[in-house]
């Protein structure tokens, strides 16, 4: 399952999506920061999920270890990662398009009209997938919770208003997704999509 991620609502929206809704068992990618939090460390470990560490000088230790927790995985089970890596806010946006436009000049052309989701990092989604044949992939976005990527913002904006999110989930057949060199742009061009249908919700609803 390949999430947005703009809020700090996101990883229980998703688990509620996975577990209540869909009745599959998750499994999580988390940033290793989040072992510091004693019921995430004790819980995390002990069921198959994978705590990544961002900035790793060793990126090919963590999609092997991303690969791992890939093993085993049944019909009744759900990987669920966020693709972007961390909670989209314009300046992470914009830093993460000038560091494409830099590296990867063809996926900041495709990805250059992001408005509100922030470009995915594809390696670690498409890790999981190698390891995972058969599996098919799930892509959730939803509107209504952008600003509360902080704890100041979402206090404000429940001071505010009523918190209401659209939650938007797809199904994607495996026989869809392509491999290889081809997965980035199949990624890239899903950000598109759910993007401009963040904005056409966006605007319908007046938010």
């Amino acid at each position: 399952m390949f999430c947005r991620h703009a809020s700090l609502a996101d990883s229980i929206i998703s688990c509620f999506i996975v577990n209540n809704t869909m009745g599959f068992h998750p499994r999580y990618v988390l940033k290793s920061d989040l072992e510091m939090v004693p019921c995430l460390d004790l819980l995390g470990h002990r069921t198959p999920n994978c705590f990544v560490r961002r900035g790793s000088s060793n990126v090919q230790a963590e999609l092997e270890a991303l690969g791992s927790m890939m093993h085993g995985l049944a019909e009744g089970d759900a990987a669920v990662i966020f693709p972007e890596g961390s909670r989209a806010n314009p300046a992470k946006r914009e830093r993460e398009l000038s560091r494409l436009a830099e590296r990867h000049p063809e996926r900041h052309a495709r990805l250059s009209s992001l408005q509100r989701l922030i470009p995915p990092k594809p390696a670690g989604a498409q890790a999981m997938l190698d390891a995972a044949p058969g599996a098919d992939v799930i892509t959730v976005w939803h509107e209504g919770l952008d600003g509360l990527d902080t704890f100041p913002g979402m206090l404000q904006a429940l001071s505010e208003r009523k918190v209401t999110a659209h939650v938007v989930v797809t199904v994607h057949p495996r026989t869809e997704v392509p491999g290889g060199d081809g997965f980035a742009e199949w990624i890239d061009r899903r950000w598109v999509e759910m993007d401009e249908a963040v904005a056409q919700f966006t605007q319908v609803a007046g938010v």
